[in-house]
């Protein structure tokens, strides 16, 4: 999760919280080194990334190691190709309690 502050990881947070998932921020000025560490493992569930570091993470990335999507972006530009925006997402969000993912 490449961002920088921002007053969405507060509800990012809660959801994976409540989802029972584990939220692991990446710093938001990573190296392609260092994405390609933390994300291709095959453990993530998704992927959030703010505009900022886009570039860095998509040439970090290489193969598709997170489901099909779950890719998902948030910040003011266009949401890139492949992505959720992030505000789309949360329109499409119920009161039902979310289902665990493991």
């Amino acid at each position: 999760m490449p961002a920088y502050n921002r007053v969405e990881w507060a509800e990012i947070y809660a959801a994976v919280a409540e989802a029972g998932l584990v939220a692991v921020p990446i710093d938001f000025r990573p190296t392609e080194r260092e994405v390609a560490y933390i994300v291709p493992d095959g453990t993530a569930a998704a992927l959030l990334v703010e505009d900022a570091p886009l570039a860095t993470v998509e040439r970090a990335r290489g193969e598709p190691t997170v489901p099909a999507g779950r890719l998902v972006h948030f910040g003011e530009p266009l949401t890139p190709a492949g992505y959720y925006g992030y505000e789309d997402l949360l329109a499409t969000a119920t009161d039902r309690e979310p289902d665990v993912v493991v």
